[in-house]
């Protein structure tokens, strides 16, 4: 296969993954079938079985693809900053308080209910729990490196207390959005970087 054709195959599957999710948001991940993606992303059941062998597989990747997403929505955040600023920007970015953020949340969601179970989904979503807080303790420790945290700062203790706040805030903001609206959730979430980090918003 040329590196043409492969690139085309990756770009495709993405696409029938992004299909997915409109389908999962708007059925339930329980009623989503394959001809319901097909007819979503516009082709027929076969094309779609042409990507991905079973439904369990597109379900997979489709979640895998919110992380891959997630990851770069928060990265993309914390360009050109540095210190909490950037840790506020990084994090915040992730959290569904702009229009679009919540299609990934909405099937991440959705997405834990089916894993439950399912012990190589299961799995899957350990690793990528266990990647977000590596990236969290990752950026906590050069924080406390470059001096903007204090020397005795537990990046463990913390990175598992951000995991907590961020999950929290996002079930809230998908649950309860007129509650957790976004000023809401942006509020809260600096006051814990306030109270456990010492963080100073710029006014």
């Amino acid at each position: 296969m040329s590196t043409t054709a492969r690139v085309d195959h990756s770009v495709r599957r993405r696409a029938v993954a992004r299909a997915a999710w409109n389908v999962i948001r708007r059925k339930g991940l329980d009623r989503t079938g394959i001809r319901d993606i097909a007819d979503e992303f516009g082709s027929t059941a076969s094309v779609v079985t042409h990507y991905f062998r079973t439904r369990d597989e597109l379900i997979r990747f489709a979640c895998a693809e919110v992380f891959e997403s997630y990851r770069a929505q928060i990265y993309d955040r914390g360009a050109g900053t540095k210190g909490l600023e950037r840790l506020e920007r990084l994090l915040l970015g992730g959290l569904p308080i702009e229009p679009g953020r919540e299609v990934g949340w909405e099937v991440w969601i959705a997405f834990l209910g089916h894993a439950i179970g399912r012990p190589e989904a299961l799995a899957e979503e350990g690793e990528r729990q266990a990647e977000l807080r590596s990236i969290l303790v990752n950026e906590l420790s050069r924080l406390r490196d470059e001096g903007d945290l204090p020397g005795d700062c537990d990046v463990l203790l913390e990175a598992d207390l951000l995991v907590a706040v961020i999950d929290g805030l996002g079930l809230g903001r998908v649950f309860q959005p007129r509650v957790y609206d976004p000023a809401r959730v942006a509020m809260l979430f600096r006051s814990h970087l306030e109270q456990r980090l010492g963080y100073r918003p710029k006014a």
